[in-house]
């Protein structure tokens, strides 16, 4: 089977944290999950919190260590310093096969992920769009749903 990368995508402060800590059994450090008999590693910190760290992890991850990721994503590409695109990129050089699970909007606000930014994931994998504004727990369970589907046993 394909190694798969599912990312949960957000600007700053969107949300992406507290969806996962939720996603894991409220913990920000806990680092596998299985999803329908299947063991996932969750990468907490996004592209947008520590960048050199996050690509750091990019560049060292491989599909025979960590076939199945979780990652948060920031979708700008726009930034050279987050480097969203050079990240995808590498992951999908690697094998990976790239899900992107799009929380539209905000928690508590009229932000929303554009259209172009949309467009543009479409580009590198599958993309389910999450319009609702929902608390971190009720997106985790969404979030969830949406992972069965993609790692099935």
């Amino acid at each position: 089977m394909k190694p798969v990368a599912a990312f949960i995508v957000g600007h700053e402060d969107w949300g992406k944290s507290e969806t996962l800590y939720y996603l894991v059994g409220k913990s920000r450090h806990r680092g596998w999950i299985s999803i329908n008999n299947t063991n996932v590693f969750v990468r907490h910190m996004s592209n947008d919190d520590i960048p050199d760290s996050f690509i750091d992890f990019i560049n060292k991850v491989t599909p025979q260590k960590k076939p199945n990721i979780i990652a948060a994503l920031c979708p700008n590409f726009t930034n050279p310093e987050v480097k969203t695109e050079y990240s995808l990129n590498n992951l999908r050089n690697k094998g990976y096969r790239l899900y992107f699970w799009v929380m539209r909007y905000k928690y508590g606000s009229s932000y929303g992920i554009t259209n172009e930014e949309i467009e543009k994931l479409k580009e590198f994998g599958g993309v389910e769009i999450y319009s609702l504004k929902t608390e971190g727990n009720k997106r985790a369970e969404a979030f969830k749903e949406y992972l069965s589907r993609i790692f099935h046993a």
